[in-house]
């Protein structure tokens, strides 16, 4: 499609609309609702003593659009399919019982049978539908008023999410006052007023009625009309106009809400102008009337508007608004009306009396703020939105509540961020936090650059191919094409855009088709905005950007190298292109690794921590991308908080073999007793067992750092001057001292998150047992290391059997039974756990005992030659495999091939071990998934994923650190 051709199209959007304006024509494109015709079609007027239905073609057209399975329209989510069912069901039930009108359409012959089926549809769907995750508007209100309305016909429905809903009505209707409806001030009560049928005096509600309608909803003005008791000539005005001037043009069909002028308006020009195309390009003189109009409206209103003239003001609308203004040039606007209006000290309201925030809206203030010429006099705001909108994305709140693809909100979120990104960038913002913008700002575009360039289908759209949701994506990977993560996948980027803008070229024809992406009651579209933002995403330009505070990366080598690695390990070699997504998940894992080296040393410091190299630490952000890059995405926050369990289980590792392996092998037997203290399992007033040393409990640890800070921290009576043994004694004390402060540190960091302290006080006390068991393993290896050491290696001469030893030591020695337990802490819900019987939690922790011996015999099967070198016993080392030894002093000659072909037998008998370990692992994953819940599921199922990655990785590279050989 040729340019002109795009400018044309935009041109005859705007100049569309500029009629409309000049015509006083009503503004509103919203698709016609099943729910509100259905409404509708229940209005029943008396002239002259004469009863007739005010909109009978309501009724037919409702009868037309019942499906074969007795339901009505549930386009993309189950509240769509249960309302829009209520209400046809509703009004099919008052149309039978009703015989008083004359002009009732005839009715088809199998209008009983339609009716039982709908009853049917509507059983089921209940029976099925997740409260818990439904965030339609009122949905809590009008879900439980049509339940009372069916009742009063007889029928009654059970379900199991019936309880929730309950509960979420009377915490809403709690709020409710009829005397709000009936003072004259405007509330968004007004706009569900049928959620009040039977329960108020409507004739009092008159007061809400603006321009003849309730809040412009069309259910809402019929619901006033059927049950006051006095006829309002006002509304049925208001209805004929929508009937005749809605979506509907005249066939019965009516919108969720009309008018709907300054929403499509601004919305419109927003898209149209952020994507660079010029006032002049738009038609100068349209573009300026639709400016007027806008700009009317906010002074007409004190700085506020609503979606549509004379309503009750919103922080979308009035936000979007005041941007497109500025765009125009029109800078007399400030954002002081909506801080006052709709700021709640941390982030912005759409409505004030809404139940939760909406993220489009935040992302749409935020922009707003960011165009304002002072921008830099709203950065307390600014943070404080941006943290709450990262808070969104980390907790996997990214679907919104006013548009139900996950791509608009994207699109939103990062044309803000990306906006302050570059302001920041060059200085113009420096009051917001360089950790708001190096950890969470950059970990939340990252993801989303990633997660967009991986979620494009194979034809070049997005969203089942949707053009709208199309559009979305492509303005998000052009905003994104020169972000500071751009660079190493350059070509991905360019190839997606260049894809998705050829398919929107190709199905032109179908770009106001779609499906129903917008919410209000039900879901709705509008073909005209769809077409806006399309026409935006052929048009928008690429940006050209300079970083100078913003790490760039990773390398584009990386980038190359890891995921072609990667993709040959058999996790991912049975995808089709794997390496492809891998690439994306390689950036999306950068700010992580950022985010990684900055707290590397919180708990455990360099000085402690003396790795020669760590390698491991760019492999730890990947392996959850990476993993998650091939299922649906879990919650950021959990990637977050495992990433940083996997770095901190590392360093316990080189710090147990580094640290307390030579400052502490005399002291091994005290540790257990300390460990047990640490992790809370006794008393917390643990003194050393040896007589010989000071009996004092250990000094307090600096609050800040969480450790021992100076020397005179200690008390007077160790800084005497000393006897050798004594100096011997005290060095001793010391190291033990900075053990116990430092190993508090990582404990307190697991025991005290607060997903572990919402967690039943069994499974906390399960987390604390595994803890100890963890840190006790590398104590008993460390042992196990210096009892067995010879001079030709580790030369095994105890009891314990190897399946023994694998399971209980060796498997916990890997932390795989420790994260498991934290895991599932972090992926159970407030109030419940994930396992929610003793049949789950059995399988549950046999999955993790096999996964956990998987681990290490992987991990072992991969660094037999390294654990020979630093002396460290390994699987390999057990009687039964290959009885020579395999001395590291050996060299030379037929001996190295010797040592070569014992350690390929090794590898073979240990591999048929950990695959017999994998099946049984996965036999019992199998049967436990069957009862968890989708969050729960897809969850272990990443855990399980990322555990069998590492053991695919040992086995091919091995990542470990090594500390040396051990003295």
């Amino acid at each position: 499609m040729e340019m002109n051709t795009i400018f044309q199209e935009a041109v005859d959007l705007i100049q569309q609309y500029a009629s409309k304006i000049s015509a006083g024509a009503p503004i509103g494109a919203m698709s016609t609702s099943v729910y509100d015709t259905a409404w509708a079609s229940m209005v029943l007027k008396e002239v002259n003593g004469q009863y007739l239905w005010l909109f009978p073609e309501s009724f037919q057209i409702l009868l037309d659009s019942q499906l074969q399975d007795g339901g009505w329209e549930s386009d993309i989510t189950d509240i769509d399919g249960i309302l829009n069912t209520m209400a046809g069901l509703l009004a099919t039930l008052r149309h039978r019982r009703e015989a008083r009108a004359i002009n009732e359409p005839p009715h088809p012959e199998d209008f009983y049978m339609r009716h039982l089926r709908a009853m049917d549809y509507l059983e089921k769907k209940l029976q099925t539908w997740d409260v818990s995750t439904t965030d339609h508007v009122g949905f809590e209100m009008l879900v439980p008023t049509h339940l009372r309305l069916l009742e009063e016909y007889g029928h009654k429905y059970d379900f199991p999410g019936r309880q929730l809903l309950m509960s979420l009505y009377e915490k809403k209707i709690a709020r409710f006052d009829p005397r709000f409806l009936y003072s004259g001030k405007q509330t968004t009560f007004a706009h569900s007023l049928e959620v009040f049928s039977g329960q108020i005096d409507f004739v009092k509600a008159k007061t809400q009625l603006s321009n003849g309608s309730m809040m412009a909803s069309p259910s809402a003005t019929a619901a006033y009309l059927i049950e006051s008791s006095t006829w309002d000539d006002e509304a049925e005005v208001y209805l004929r106009r929508v009937f005749e001037h809605g979506a509907g043009q005249g066939d019965g069909g009516f919108p969720s809400a009309f008018p709907s002028e300054t929403f499509e308006l601004s919305w419109i020009l927003s898209a149209l102008l952020d994507a660079g195309i010029s006032v002049e390009q738009l038609s100068k003189e349209a573009v300026m009337s639709l400016g007027d109009h806008l700009e009317n409206s906010l002074h007409k209103h004190g700085g506020v508007v609503g979606f549509s003239d004379g309503l009750l003001p919103d922080a979308d609308d009035t936000a979007k608004t005041i941007s497109v203004l500025h765009s125009l040039g029109r800078n007399t606007f400030t954002a002081e009306k909506l801080i006052d209006h709709f700021w709640t000290g941390n982030f912005f309201r759409t409505y004030t009396s809404e139940r939760n925030p909406s993220l489009s809206a935040n992302c749409n203030a935020l922009k707003t703020l960011l165009a304002l010429p002072d921008a830099e006099l709203y950065s307390s705001y600014i943070s404080r939105t941006v943290t709450f909108l990262c808070e969104m994305w980390e907790n996997g709140g990214i679907k919104d509540k006013w548009n139900n693809s996950p791509e608009y909100s994207t699109m939103l979120l990062v044309q803000g961020l990306m906006k302050l990104l570059r302001k920041w960038d060059t200085g113009e913002m420096d009051e917001i936090p360089d950790d708001l913008m190096h950890h969470r700002v950059a970990i939340v575009l990252a993801q989303a650059l990633s997660r967009s360039v991986q979620s494009q289908l194979p034809n070049g759209s997005w969203g089942a191919g949707s053009c709208e949701v199309t559009a979305y994506a492509i303005s998000t990977l052009v905003e994104l094409s020169t972000s500071p993560w751009a660079a190493a996948c350059s070509e991905l980027i360019t190839f997606a855009i260049t894809r998705g803008r050829q398919f929107l070229v190709s199905n032109r024809n179908d770009w106001e088709t779609g499906p129903k992406l917008w919410i209000e009651k039900v879901t709705y579209k509008i073909p005209i905005l769809a077409r806006a933002y399309c026409i935006a995403a052929l048009h928008v330009p690429m940006p050209s950007d300079t970083w100078t505070r913003i790490p760039c990366g990773p390398l584009k080598k990386t980038v190359q190298m890891l995921p072609k690695f990667f993709s040959k390990l058999p996790i991912f070699r049975k995808h089709r292109s794997a390496e492809f997504k891998l690439k994306a998940a390689m950036v999306e894992s950068f700010p992580f690794l950022q985010y990684l080296r900055s707290i590397k040393s919180d708990i455990f410091s360099q000085d402690k921590a003396k790795a020669k190299e760590d390698k491991y630490l760019e492999y730890i952000p990947f392996t959850w991308t990476a993993c998650n890059a091939f299922g649906e995405n879990v919650p950021t926050s959990l990637l977050k908080d495992m990433m940083v369990l996997s770095m901190l289980n590392y360093q316990v590792d080189e710090y147990m073999e580094d640290f307390v392996g030579k400052n502490c092998a005399h002291d091994l037997h005290t540790l257990g007793t300390l460990i047990d203290e640490i992790c809370g399992l006794r008393k917390n007033d643990w003194i050393f067992e040896d007589h010989t040393m000071p009996h004092y409990k250990l000094p307090r640890m600096n609050a800040k750092r969480r450790r021992l800070s100076t020397p005179d921290e200690f008390p007077s009576k160790s800084r005497r001057t000393l006897t050798a043994k004594e100096s011997t004694q005290s060095s001793s004390f010391r190291s033990l001292s900075e053990v116990k402060a430092t190993l508090t540190s990582y404990t307190q960091h697991i025991i005290q998150h607060p997903a572990v302290l919402r967690a039943p006080s069994s499974v906390q006390s399960y987390l604390a047992h595994d803890l100890a068991q963890f840190l006790k393993a590398h104590v008993k290896q460390i042992s196990d290391n210096i009892r067995l050491k010879s001079p030709s290696g580790i030369n095994y001469t105890g009891t314990e059997t190897f399946h023994s030893w694998v399971h209980g030591t060796g498997a916990n020695h890997t932390s795989c039974p420790m994260s498991w337990t934290f895991f599932c802490c972090l992926i159970s819900k407030e109030g419940s756990f994930c396992f929610k019987n003793a049949t789950e939690e059995y399988l549950a922790n046999d999955v993790r005992l096999h996964l956990a011996t998987m681990c290490r015999i992987y991990n072992d099967l991969g660094s037999i030659r390294r654990d020979r070198e630093e002396g460290n016993l390994n699987s390999a080392d057990f009687p039964g495999f290959d009885s020579p030894n395999i001395g590291a002093s050996q060299s030379g000659g037929d001996n190295d091939v010797a040592k070569t072909d014992s350690i390929r037998k090794r590898t073979k008998e240990l591999l048929v071990i950990g695959e017999h370990e994998r099946e049984a692992m996965m036999t019992a994953f199998a049967k436990l998934k069957d009862g968890l819940g989708e969050e729960a599921r897809r969850g272990l199922e990443l855990l399980v994923d990322v555990t069998d990655l590492y053991g695919q990785i040992y086995v091919a590279r091995d990542i470990g650190v090594a500390t040396g050989k051990q003295n």
